[in-house]
């Protein structure tokens, strides 16, 4: 019994210092742009304002929060995706490509950014402006969006 719960203590405490996002701790955002669906999970500590843009053809989602950093959502034409292929390569601390997306990462005026390009739908999910303290808090909330593609356009 005792094994027990040392066991679930550990659990518990390891859970809160590294999970970012539990259920009781995070709201749920759906974000319908065009013919893709986001599923955020973002932390209820975490205030923000979101707004969307649509534009010709397309659509812009922004999650502005009160730390300055900046999440953006992105699908549509028009557009020169992914965003940072055009910065310079000083810029950039990580590329990575792989079957299903493009991911670049780096700093600008000591300002983390990150664009998670999505090649299936075609859609750019980026964080920006974020301070080097909250890296892992972002990058946790952009790693768990879940992306939807459906022919239907809503």
């Amino acid at each position: 019994m005792k094994k027990i719960i040392i066991t679930i203590l550990v659990f518990v405490i390891f859970n809160s210092l590294f999970g970012q996002c539990n259920t009781s701790l995070c709201k749920s955002d759906t974000l319908h742009l065009k013919s893709i669906e986001f599923i955020l999970s973002i932390p209820q500590d975490k205030n923000y304002k979101r707004t969307i843009d649509y534009y010709e053809e397309g659509v812009y989602a922004y999650y502005a929060f009160a730390d300055s950093a900046l999440l953006l959502f992105q699908n549509g034409g028009m557009v020169d995706i992914p965003f940072y292929r055009a910065y310079p390569q000083n810029h950039l601390v990580e590329t990575y490509e792989n079957d299903t997306s493009i991911v670049y990462s780096g700093f600008i005026d000591q300002k983390y950014f990150k664009e998670i390009f999505d090649k299936k739908t075609r859609s750019t999910i980026m964080c920006l402006f974020v301070n080097e303290n909250d890296i892992n808090y972002y990058n946790d909330i952009m790693n768990k969006v879940f992306i939807h593609y459906s022919l239907t356009k809503k």
